[in-house]
């Protein structure tokens, strides 16, 4: 097929008669998107921190992130990880991150990636022991109790990175 040809199949595949019709009609459609205020609230956040460096207005939507959240552990969790980079709002996300994994428990790789955004707090050690005592064979596991090893923290029936 020629180019032209091209071009005028798409349009009549999408039934529309020229492409300003279509970019038109693309917009109104795009602009008609309602995106999940919660994840919404996160992803203006998010942004305000990255890029305008706003860690107030950041935490403002963030907060607002979690109010529109309900118990949804996705955007719950990426808040907490949000939050810890913020000044003055680690207590918030500690917090936050005792509701999310009161959410979901049993969610080891959740539990181990979440509290890695707390290295220089001891609010991680417990959650490290939990995922040490996962299966000893699993990543999640010996990866804990690799960071626990590495932190000088030894415990009783927990092997260290697998050596034993």
């Amino acid at each position: 097929m020629k180019y032209e040809e091209d071009r005028a199949l798409l349009l009549r595949l999408l039934k529309v008669k020229d492409f300003a019709t279509l970019d038109r009609d693309f917009l109104a459609y795009v602009k008609g998107l309602k995106c999940g205020e919660a994840s919404g609230r996160w992803s203006r956040g998010r942004y305000l921190l990255g890029k305008k460096k706003d860690e107030e207005g950041a935490a403002k939507e963030l907060r607002l992130a979690v109010a529109a959240a309900g118990d949804d552990v996705d955007v719950l969790a990426k808040v907490v990880k949000t939050f810890s980079r913020i000044d003055g709002c680690e207590k918030e996300a500690s917090e936050l991150l005792d509701r999310v994994l009161a959410l979901d428990p049993l969610n080891m790789p959740l539990r181990y990636e979440l509290t890695s955004w707390f290295p220089d707090d001891d609010a991680e050690i417990p959650h490290l022991r939990i995922c040490a005592g996962f299966d000893p064979l699993d990543m999640v596991g010996l990866n804990a109790r690799a960071w626990l090893s590495f932190r000088g923290i030894h415990g009783e029936g927990i092997l260290t990175a697998g050596l034993g």
